[in-house]
């Protein structure tokens, strides 16, 4: 909690909402000027819990959160689960498209991101005073917030035209990457966008008979201009539920939604990365942080940074994109009581060429299953809620290699993600590379990992490990 600066003036408490920690001390500093006090919440589940403790005077939250609209759900709790008078809520988010809901919900105002600091004290002090929700400022707020957005969009133009020129191979890698997505996610369209000639085009698409590389996508792909404008990631586990999505929007197979930006070092995005599905919820937050970590490498990798690419020069995982994805499924599988076979693979023949790339394009094509090169060997996970699944899955996998590359060994590790909370990916991938080791000559030996099971083989492993030779 902070003290007002304004001590003369009556002071009001107003809760401050959102999961970026700038954006949370820029909304609580504005509050401070103006004499009132400020509480901050990362999440929506600790805005409801101080909301429960504290009398509270008006609400500011953001509406995208945790990787989707939580800020929504926060208006419809207040709305119905808190006895009256409730706080007025005002929402705040660059995605334009969520002012009719958020208002339905019960929001005294809506505020379109970027905003100014002027605009923000006005909408505070109006909501405090009891005053409805002025038009006019709704109006100043949104032609400042498209200004500023035009300014990004051209930067961003100007930046993905020089792209084409110098990357020449950029096409035929997010052409890769979109791929790769839509079989690892389980949707089934991926696309990356980008802005041409002021329109938001498709550069790469894993199904170009629905959306062709070069269509535009304006009006059909709701969401996707303002993750390129405001460098904001987007999930929506039905985005029919929103009345303002773009009537051509309906033609595509469009109810699951998510997609993340690919920025400049200023942050500024020069293209989106849009998967969706016909089926609604089928994606998840682990889901979107995966997106994110591609986005981000494939970013970085464009403005020719110093850091390690999401895929080798082979298509294949790189041993650190593998890592960062496995831990992400390891997260999920303890949340969810999943679970996961990871594998470290000592293959008997080295192959580079086109067939090769092909068949290991095969292998790693199904729903959370990963693959990448491991010095002299290969890394391989399955990921699924089902324990037989994931078996089934890295089993086959399994089986395709030892046909394309030979198996010398394999160590495979099984992790039923409620039960072994403590380990981290690292570890668990030297577990694999031991049993690797150890195992002989085209046999896999496999150990399955739970809370006790666990301990004993460690200490089981660290005195063999003692042991005299």
């Amino acid at each position: 909690m902070r003290e007002p600066q304004n001590a003369a003036k009556p002071s009001k408490k107003v809760l401050v909402i959102d999961d970026s920690e700038d954006l949370r001390e820029f909304v609580a500093l504005a509050i401070e000027m103006l004499g009132h006090h400020a509480v901050t919440a990362a999440d929506p589940e600790r805005g409801l819990e101080v909301l429960r403790s504290e009398a509270v005077d008006a609400v500011v939250t953001d509406i995208m959160m945790q990787g989707g609209p939580a800020g929504l759900d926060l208006i419809t709790h207040l709305r119905s689960d808190f006895a009256p008078p409730v706080p007025p809520v005002i929402a705040c988010s660059g995605f334009p498209h969520f002012e009719t809901e958020a208002l339905r919900r019960g929001a005294w105002g809506f505020l379109t991101k970027p905003f100014s600091i002027e605009h923000l004290q006005q909408a505070v002090e109006g909501a405090l005073a009891g005053r409805p929700a002025a038009p006019e400022l709704a109006k100043q707020v949104a032609t400042r917030a498209r200004k500023l957005r035009s300014r990004a969009a051209a930067e961003a133009e100007a930046f993905f035209r020089d792209l084409r020129s110098s990357h020449p191979m950029f096409r035929e890698r997010a052409g890769w990457a979109t791929k790769w997505t839509s079989a690892y996610l389980g949707v089934g369209h991926a696309t990356l966008v980008a802005l041409v000639d002021g329109s938001l085009r498709v550069a790469a698409s894993n199904d170009e008979t629905v959306l062709p590389v070069g269509s535009r996508v304006d009006d059909r792909l709701p969401f996707c201009r303002d993750v390129l404008e405001t460098a904001s990631s987007v999930l929506l586990p039905d985005a029919a539920a929103f009345a303002r999505v773009p009537p051509k929007a309906k033609t595509l197979p469009l109810r699951s939604f998510a997609a993340v930006p690919l920025s400049l070092a200023n942050g500024v995005a020069f293209g989106a990365v849009c998967v969706f599905d016909a089926r609604p919820a089928r994606l998840d937050a682990e889901d979107l942080a995966i997106l994110e970590i591609l986005g981000q490498r494939a970013a970085a990798t464009v403005r020719e940074e110093h850091v390690v690419p999401f895929f080798d020069s082979t298509n294949v995982l790189t041993r650190e994109s593998f890592a960062e994805l496995f831990g992400i499924e390891l997260r999920r599988a303890r949340r969810s009581s999943g679970f996961v076979e990871l594998a470290v693979v000592a293959i008997g023949r080295h192959r580079r060429d086109s067939a090769w790339v092909e068949a290991i394009s095969r292998v790693t094509a199904g729903r959370r299953r990963a693959l990448a090169a491991f010095g002299e060997g290969l890394g391989l996970y399955a990921a699924a809620q089902d324990r037989s699944m994931a078996a089934q899955e890295l089993a086959a996998a399994l089986g395709d290699l030892r046909d394309l590359l030979g198996i010398r060994g394999a160590g495979v590790v099984a992790v039923a993600g409620g039960e072994v909370p403590a380990l981290g990916e690292e570890m668990l991938l030297n577990v694999a590379q031991v049993l690797a080791s150890r195992a002989r000559r085209g046999e896999v030996e496999r150990v399955v990992l739970r809370a006790e099971p666990w301990r004993e083989w460690k200490a089981g492993h660290q005195a063999a490990a003692a042991a005299p030779s």
